[in-house]
């Protein structure tokens, strides 16, 4: 299996819009998730990559996930901060690596596009999910709502 890693397309849209339910089912939020709101989120992100990105975990041409990625500026880190705002992968595909290696795979892509500082930023409700966290070395500090990752968090040179 040899899993990539994409831009978002428009002919993705029906999958991924799939997924975010789906993901909203397994692992309901504050709110619930609105049509309109996926729709949104879409135009905006592929409007404006400078906000974040949408990448689709592709194996063979059929998508097996995604990831919702937003950029934001932090004053004290001096540059952009890449939050995961959502990651989902399809059940059959789950507890192989598939979200570690995506982990990996963005440290690389930091990393060669010399972005700096970068920090990462996991909900706790996702490391009750998942081992990817603790193997890829998200194990940050606890804040009553988000897990900060600030041993990871550097200037790359």
């Amino acid at each position: 299996m040899k899993i990539t890693y994409r831009i978002f397309t428009d002919s993705d849209t029906t999958v991924i819009t799939e997924y975010i339910h789906k993901l909203y089912h397994e692992d309901p939020g504050e709110r619930p998730i609105w049509p309109e709101n996926i729709h949104k989120t879409i135009e905006s992100l592929t409007k404006h990559p400078d906000r974040g990105s949408i990448i689709v975990f592709d194996n063979a041409g059929a998508v097996i996930g995604y990831a919702i990625l937003i950029n934001y500026w932090s004053n004290e880190f001096g540059g952009n901060i890449i939050n995961i705002d959502e990651l989902y992968i399809k059940d059959e595909y789950r507890s192989q690596g598939i979200g570690t290696r995506f982990i990996e795979y963005l440290k690389n892509i930091v990393s060669l596009e010399h972005r700096s500082p970068y920090n990462w930023k996991v909900l706790p409700e996702m490391i009750k999910r998942t081992t990817c966290t603790k193997s890829s070395g998200l194990n940050g500090i606890k804040t009553p709502r988000m897990t900060w990752n600030c041993s990871q968090a550097g200037y790359l040179v």
